[in-house]
């Protein structure tokens, strides 16, 4: 009766936790192994034969018969006098098989297996539940509340699984009892430990979209698409829709005769007042934040489209002013307007047969693309870009076009640049990289060399322990290790562009609703 409780164990297993054979068995011999790796330091000569449904249980132990005295390893070979107490018949070199029962393993050894096993098996269902809501994020679902916290409520579904709405995913005004159910949206889930952590949101604006989907038609039918939803929670919100059919009014058909359609959604949101518009820029695919870098070996389409983005601001352009390259050419094979033949051809003929105009009427051509905010470069303007060229074509303009460009962007921009210029007041890498490259273009346009070889190497040699005294003093001050101080100067750069992109997103997270205050309506009741 040894193992009766792992008879229980596979009843409970297989019955209550709904684990299919296949993996049950996988999971038993995977602890059965473990557990005689470990009493015995190899498990590679044991069968274990298992049947998870009556909870039988056989171990056997394959051994090698040598002679007496001559055992070396008591886990791989067996004496011929022990081999002959199982069966009288064995001779030496062959294989013996013997059972070994659990109470050989021992009381505790025994207990500790029935834990490992619990334990596995309910990891094993911890990770069905994390695969499974992982499926789940961003869609409608519905719950009951368990337990009532100051600060998070406790759901559970039809099958126990446990949900987490904290406070913050909490609609202000709602007020839940023991045993209410609840609609909202799988926000997150996360593994802390074996255990999944799911997270449950009412004010995500992803449960505002998927209630249009849920209580619309067309929008379920794709016949309207929902392209922006911001939300105050529990106060106003504002949706974006568009229509792929001419002949449907997206903004009335959410609304529904004298609201019908948006009222269930309204209450369901503790009455949110919810403003329902065109979508203002209709096929946009994407509306987020957008940072475009350039420098000045930033050429020809790279330009058109920094120039677009800036135009319209889309985003912002960050760098060095572009090598201002607005003209176009066409490429003309000499070899085919020719009667003779060569083997090494005749080339080509480069003809120039247009310009580029931004919607502002103004030419890429010579001037390239100013960008928003100016960063540090080592590349000199006066040496590289189209307007060195002594045969460029000129800069000119034409009429503008007539166009809308998002002009708080240009708040953004000042406020991003405001930002940079305090930080880079009190940025020791920063001021070192400019001092770098203020010597790099001092060096440059030296003009004057002497012909002398020994002032030469001296020159030289003065130049690299300047050089040499300069990095000690910044490896010291920095802080910086020996084998990584080559990337500071990009890693430099590569920090201001990600400090300003983050002031970029901190800056519309903070205006996403302010900016459109006015235009929020109060739904009516």
């Amino acid at each position: 009766m040894e193992n009766l409780s792992l008879i229980e164990s596979f009843s409970e297993f297989k019955d209550e936790k709904f684990i299919d054979r296949v993996t049950l068995m996988s999971i038993l011999e995977e602890v059965f192994r473990n557990t005689l790796k470990r009493k015995y330091g190899d498990d590679d000569n044991f069968d274990i034969i298992i049947n998870p449904d009556k909870g039988d249980l056989e171990i056997w132990r394959n051994r090698i018969v040598v002679e007496d005295g001559a055992v070396e390893d008591e886990n791989q070979e067996i004496s011929i006098t022990e081999a002959r107490k199982i069966e009288p018949d064995f001779e030496v070199g062959e294989d013996v098989s013997e059972e070994v029962k659990l109470v050989d393993l021992g009381r505790r050894t025994v207990l500790s297996l029935r834990q490992n096993l619990v334990s596995r098996v309910h990891e094993h269902d911890n990770g069905i539940i994390y695969k499974q809501f992982i499926d789940l994020i961003g869609e409608i679902y519905t719950a009951e509340v368990h337990h009532i916290r100051h600060n998070v409520v406790i759901l559970l579904d039809d099958d126990g699984n446990e949900l987490i709405m904290p406070k913050d995913r909490q609609i202000p005004s709602d007020f839940y009892r023991k045993g209410d159910s609840v609609r909202g949206v799988i926000e997150s889930v996360e593994l802390k430990g074996n255990k999944p952590s799911i997270i449950f949101s009412r004010t995500s604006p992803k449960f505002l979209e998927k209630l249009f989907e849920q209580d619309i038609p067309e929008v379920f039918d794709g016949l309207i698409s929902v392209k922006k939803v911001v939300r105050i929670p529990g106060q106003k919100a504002k949706v974006a829709v568009d229509s792929y059919d001419d002949r449907i009014d997206p903004v009335g058909a959410c609304v529904g005769m004298k609201g019908s359609r948006i009222h269930g959604i309204v209450r369901e949101l503790g009455n949110e007042n919810i403003d329902i518009i065109n979508d203002p820029i209709p096929g946009t695919i994407y509306e987020g934040p957008l940072v475009v870098l350039i420098d000045r070996f930033s050429a020809s389409a790279s330009e058109i489209f920094a120039g677009a983005i800036q135009d319209y601001s889309r985003g912002i352009i960050l760098g060095q002013k572009t090598y201002g390259k607005g003209s176009v050419q066409s490429l003309y094979p000499l070899d085919k307007y020719s009667r003779f033949t060569s083997k090494k051809g005749f080339g080509q003929l480069t003809l120039t047969v247009a310009k580029y105009y931004r919607v502002t009427g103004v030419g890429t051509q010579n001037k390239g693309v100013e960008p928003d905010i100016l960063l540090p470069s080592f590349i000199d303007e006066n040496l590289i870009g189209e307007e060195t060229k002594e045969n460029a074509l000129p800069w000119d303009k034409i009429e503008p076009l007539i166009f809308s460009s998002n002009n708080p962007l240009r708040q953004s921009i000042q406020y991003i640049e405001n930002s940079y210029n305090s930080r880079a007041k009190d940025n020791l890498p920063l001021d070192y990289l400019k001092e770098d490259i203020e010597r790099s273009f001092t060096q440059r346009n030296n003009s004057i060399v002497s012909l002398n070889i020994n002032t030469r190497n001296a020159s030289r040699e003065q130049i690299l322990k300047d050089n040499k005294d300069r990095r000690a003093i910044r490896l010291d001050t920095l802080g910086y290790e020996e084998e990584s101080f080559d990337d500071f100067r990009n890693q430099t750069i590569l920090n201001e562009i990600y400090n300003m992109i983050i002031d970029y997103i901190n800056y519309l997270n903070q205006n996403s609703l302010n900016d459109s205050q006015d235009l929020f309506v109060e739904a009516s009741n």
